[in-house]
């Protein structure tokens, strides 16, 4: 006799969530397009040190006037909120998935045991060999995608400030937009981390069903699976009794 045995799930949801707020830090990043930062080259002929409203140039206090630079700063605020949103998911997605192949194809017990100490890096290396007697290259772009995403959700885990210095030929503020460029250029990164890694996951062991849920991002005849449908919350296993 057939029986069904419900496991619950957490590594779809978690890509779910990667996904949408990934658009939404996009588009966000589209309305720039719309601001104008002209201001910008006006603040680096400022003594920024002792900038106030009132010393300010002219020039500057008509830039600071403008509706659009005013709401520059709102869509700086949204960007980095749904840009951690991204890189903290789609962590969680990698690892929430890996572990969950070592407990349904060996056990939970030999999870506790054996893997679950291990770093996520490690999980990735490890389980497909002694599952599949397969591994995902460690020179493949997708691991590096890998390392990098977990080098980049450790910084926001586990952020620690820095001074801030200049050199003769910069400025504070050209260092914080490059660290807002490269932040931006990271969440990219690590939403490409979990595509790559699963296409390269699905050469290991493409029978896996937790597969079944991400057809769709590669197979255009594969059904997009949504939040609503309980199937992504509950995994459901088929046994024989």
């Amino acid at each position: 006799m057939e029986t069904k045995t419900y496991r619950t799930r957490h590594d779809y949801p978690y890509f779910l969530v990667a996904f949408r707020y990934y658009k939404n830090f996009s588009g966000m990043l589209n309305e720039f397009k719309n601001i104008k930062i002209e201001y910008i080259e006006e603040l680096k002929k400022e003594n920024i040190e002792s900038l106030t409203e009132d010393n300010a140039s002219d020039r500057l206090r008509e830039f600071l006037k403008d509706d659009h630079v005013k709401d520059l700063g709102s869509k700086v605020f949204a960007v980095r909120t749904f840009g951690n949103i991204v890189i903290l998911h789609s962590a969680m997605c990698l690892e929430s998935f890996i572990n969950d192949y070592c407990v349904v194809k060996k056990s939970g017990n030999y999870f506790k045991k054996y893997i679950e100490q291990l770093d996520v890096i490690s999980k990735w290396i490890i389980v497909p060999k002694i599952i599949a007697n397969n591994e995902i290259p460690t020179d493949s772009r997708a691991f590096e995608l890998l390392k990098k995403l977990v080098s980049t959700r450790n910084k926001l885990v586990h952020p620690k400030s820095r001074e801030l210095t200049r050199d003769d030929d910069g400025n504070k503020l050209e260092l914080l937009a490059q660290e807002f460029v490269d932040f931006i250029e990271d969440v990219a990164l690590c939403m490409g981390a979990v595509l790559a890694m699963l296409v390269e996951f699905k050469k290991i062991d493409p029978d896996f069903y937790y597969l079944k849920d991400y057809m769709w991002l590669w197979d255009k005849e594969a059904e997009f699976r949504n939040l609503s449908d309980i199937r992504n919350i509950f995994s459901i296993i088929s046994s024989e009794e």
